[in-house]
């Protein structure tokens, strides 16, 4: 039987503000919060091998790596690392990162109409995965995570009936109770991380945390929230009641692309740490992000929605062909444009290595900028910046 895994927390809250900064140490590694996971598929990032992502600034460079069941269940499989006998960290190069896996990935859409009642359904690249409790943590007795995601009937929608919703609740608890079962007999060492759920439903969500908080977790997933359906502000008045009722010492996460604007909201709600597929969900598009610097004078936002418009630039678009700025990794708009057109490889290792530098910047400086109590300015005038372009 391996030995627990331990974390040592710490965690601050700003007067009035309800944001939190802190640290998460486990083993050697120290967790800055608020801050980012590091999104991965088949344990790497897409677009980018390992020596360009070590050349992120150091400082940048999140300590906590996020794996997912759906690209790791078959590539590299379960079996082959349980024949390693050494887990996922060595077998895939992550011996210097804190590690954390998730069942799905985060920027596949949920397809929970598959769950059912012993079962939750994984997408691999061979189809359709039917997880029981006890596959699920063979899985991770084979791939020795830091830490692990319990397994849960994640609802998505503000249509959905409350029967449904009260379903996934029930359910998500009875597997969280099962799996803490199998940890105690496998000796699985991981640091499990509960699911909260509800989805739309204020009740259900606090019947969900206040149920989860009772249980011996290391910390919490806030799933379920609608960000296409629902306003902002019904998603961030769901955040607030949900975190209010769990524990303070104990880290909160979402999962799932976000902008930058829901990062702040996030923050603000009480939110810890959230993984980096915003830029990938960006450079899958021809999208580069724009948080820095003004615009280009010749901008338009072609077919942007409304709430990427500010911050995103689409280097699709023909505008860009003759745009010799240079704002991608130290190459100019109409270079990147040209690798978009004739479908180079070399278009997505270069968004990808700007949108997640851009991203993990703009996380770094609001962490600084809570730690020397000038966030409030700053978030001023990120917004005032972004509202005027």
């Amino acid at each position: 039987v391996r030995a627990s895994r331990k974390m040592d927390m710490s965690f601050h809250s700003l007067p009035l503000l309800g944001i939190r900064h802190g640290t998460i140490k486990c083993g050697s590694s120290v967790i800055e919060t608020p801050g980012c996971m590091l999104y991965t598929r088949c344990c790497a990032v897409p677009h980018l091998v390992p020596e360009i992502v070590r050349e992120l600034e150091g400082a940048l460079l999140p300590r906590l790596t996020q794996l997912n069941l759906s690209t790791c269940y078959e590539r590299p499989g379960v079996d082959a690392v349980k024949q390693s006998r050494r887990g996922i960290k060595p077998f895939a190069n992550l011996q210097d990162t804190v590690t954390i896996c998730a069942v799905h990935d985060a920027v596949e859409p949920s397809r929970f109409e598959y769950n059912e009642e012993k079962t939750v359904s994984v997408w691999t690249v061979s189809g359709r995965r039917k997880l029981t409790v006890s596959a699920h943590m063979e899985a991770m007795n084979a791939f020795q995570p830091d830490w692990f995601q319990c397994l849960s009937d994640t609802v998505v929608g503000s249509s959905l009936s409350q029967k449904r919703i009260r379903k996934s609740v029930d359910r998500t608890l009875r597997f969280l109770d099962q799996t803490l079962t199998h940890q105690q007999t496998e000796g699985v060492s991981a640091v499990p991380f509960a699911s909260i759920q509800g989805a739309s439903v204020l009740s259900e969500r606090l019947r969900s945390a206040r149920e989860t908080a009772q249980r011996p977790v290391g910390g919490f997933i806030i799933e379920g929230l609608d960000y296409k359906e629902m306003t902002d502000s019904a998603v961030a008045d769901l955040l607030t009641k949900t975190l209010e009722v769990l524990p303070p010492d104990k880290p909160r996460i979402i999962f799932g692309p976000r902008t930058p604007e829901q990062i702040l909201t996030a923050i603000e709600c009480g939110v810890d740490l959230f993984d980096t597929s915003y830029p990938y969900q960006l450079t899958e598009k021809g999208l580069a992000l724009n948080l820095f610097a003004n615009s280009p004078t010749t901008t338009r936002v072609g077919n942007l929605c409304q709430a990427d418009a500010s911050t995103v630039l689409d280097l699709n678009d023909q505008m860009y062909a003759r745009n010799f700025q240079h704002g991608v990794d130290g190459y100019s708009y109409a270079y990147i444009h040209h690798l978009l057109q004739t479908k180079e490889m070399l278009a997505g290792v270069l968004l990808m290595k700007h949108n997640l530098q851009q991203y993990l910047r703009f996380v770094h400086t609001l962490r600084a900028s809570i730690i020397n109590g000038t966030y409030d300015n700053y978030c001023q005038q990120f917004r005032s910046r972004v509202k005027d372009r």
